[in-house]
């Protein structure tokens, strides 16, 4: 400081000049599943409880009490992969949900997406999800999408186990037709979608 003496930083759960007063707020934490208990300022003016909880992974909640989806992924040697991926899950909104259809607008589906890295020792990835999904896609650096998990109804507190093969790949449109449909006007693609690309390659798609 000006005045050239020194400033302490205290250990946790310590406070004061001098680091000697300490704040038991936490000796009675109902923090869960090791969750870390963190007494808030006292000059927070927003604070509504003494403490919160940081959960370690695979835990979540305000006192860590619920139990995240575990999903393991398991890569086959066959799939060429970076060290690290993009994870994508899709939420479906039922539109049941409203009670006035004619005046709410369909919802559109949720989606959150986070970056994970592989285990280049095992070519496999453990992920823990607090939020329910109804799909999993994995994109790759170079863009290519796979296929992970389908559940129609959100498990909380589950664990899936899924090995992913090349016939999980999601190949772009563009591979599935030819030039001259790339070069229509896609209004007229769209009407062609069904008969020239989902009846044919649906038997062959997951």
């Amino acid at each position: 400081t000006s005045d050239n003496r020194s400033i302490c930083i205290c250990r946790e759960d310590y406070f004061g000049s001098k680091c000697y007063l300490r704040n038991r707020i936490c000796d009675n934490s109902q923090c869960q599943n090791n969750g870390l208990c963190i007494p808030y300022d006292d000059f927070m003016l927003t604070k509504s409880q003494e403490y919160f909880c940081i959960c370690p992974n695979g835990f979540s909640g305000i006192r860590c009490e619920l139990i995240n989806t575990q999903v393991d992924l398991i890569f086959d040697k066959d799939i060429h992969l970076s060290h690290s991926i993009f994870i994508h899950f899709i939420k479906i909104v039922p539109y049941d949900i409203f009670p006035f259809h004619e005046e709410v607008p369909k919802p559109s589906p949720e989606r959150s997406t986070t970056l994970q890295t592989i285990s280049q020792a095992t070519n496999s990835i453990r992920i823990y999800w607090s939020q329910p999904f109804h799909l999993m896609f994995i994109e790759t650096l170079d863009k290519m999408y796979y296929l992970t998990v389908i559940q129609p109804v959100h498990n909380y507190s589950t664990k899936i186990t899924q090995r992913i093969k090349t016939s999980h790949h999601c190949p772009s449109i563009n591979e599935l037709v030819n030039d001259t449909f790339t070069q229509l006007h896609v209004i007229r693609r769209m009407k062609y979608y069904h008969s020239l690309i989902c009846q044919k390659y649906s038997p062959n798609l997951l």
